[in-house]
């Protein structure tokens, strides 16, 4: 360890991997040279934190992280959630017990799992009680997601994963059952066609380590109105509309603001009925209510 300070971190994820106990005396010099970790480039301390965290069981190498103190270096966001009690009756778990049971419920893909890591990460900072005594997180996901990110630079990530996981994580409190289709469709937006299934994963995951267990259903039959969505083509993106920008400025208007402003106007109106979208109809909606 002296030599090598990553061999703490390669010991926690083997014993990770291969469900092993570390031997007595080896966890105890860890414990005494955790420190030297820092001494490691955070390139090897990703890689290596990036395999714990794909594990089977990845709550297991976290557990190690903080039981040997390797986690105030590598990790320091973390530290403040543990034994965060959250004081709220769709909780039974503390802060960091709860990511500890969303992280062992996600699927192996390591931006999904590193939403898991982070998603509730900022509920210290954003802790409120209200006049019954029940513990409120007003705001939590984007703090939880602004924390994500620095860490995840300090760790060289590539800024391609940082946004993915910043996108989970500002997103992973968007429920919506299934009468609210036009919500459905709008969070395929904000999260692209190629994030919505990881966002219901941990969404998923997330509302399995709560106590409220109808937004479980909820999350099902959501991800079934997803796939029909998707399946039928429905319009969700500008680019699905039957009109564009050119054709905008062809009925007169100057090219600027104004023309995205009349595109997500349009494209409001045809979320919410999707048979409007012909470029015809467009049209006379725009002639309608933008020209006077």
């Amino acid at each position: 360890f002296m030599e090598d300070g990553l061999r703490m971190l390669r010991a926690v994820r083997f014993s990770t991997i291969l469900s092993f106990e570390i031997e007595e005396n080896t966890f105890n010099a860890i414990k005494n040279l955790a420190g030297k970790i820092k001494a490691v480039s955070p390139e090897r301390i990703r890689d290596e934190l990036f395999k714990i965290l794909n594990a089977p069981y990845p709550s297991k190498g976290m557990e190690l992280l903080l039981e040997t103190g390797l986690i105030k270096y590598i990790l320091p966001e973390i530290t403040p959630s543990v034994g965060f009690d959250q004081n709220n009756p769709n909780h039974d778990r503390d802060v960091f017990e709860h990511i500890l049971c969303v992280l062992n419920n996600t699927p192996a893909l390591i931006h999904v799992r590193l939403a898991a890591l982070f998603h509730d990460i900022g509920k210290p900072y954003c802790y409120s009680i209200d006049e019954d005594g029940v513990g409120h997180f007003y705001g939590h996901d984007f703090k939880s997601s602004h924390i994500a990110s620095k860490a995840l630079l300090r760790l060289k990530c590539s800024n391609n994963l940082i946004k993915r996981v910043e996108l989970l994580i500002e997103n992973h409190m968007e429920y919506y059952s299934i009468e609210y289709r036009l919500n459905i469709k709008r969070l395929i937006r904000s999260a692209g066609k190629d994030n919505i299934y990881d966002l219901l994963s941990l969404q998923k995951a997330d509302v399995m380590c709560k106590k409220n267990k109808e937004l479980e259903e909820d999350i099902f039959l959501s991800r079934e109105i997803v796939k029909e969505i998707l399946d039928n083509d429905e319009p969700i993106f500008l680019n699905d509309l039957a009109i564009d920008g050119d054709d905008i400025k062809q009925m007169g208007f100057d090219e600027g603001i104004i023309v995205g402003r009349i595109l997500e106007d349009l494209m409001e109106e045809v979320l919410i009925c999707p048979e409007i979208n012909r470029k015809d109809l467009l049209i006379k909606i725009v002639k309608d209510r933008w020209i006077k």
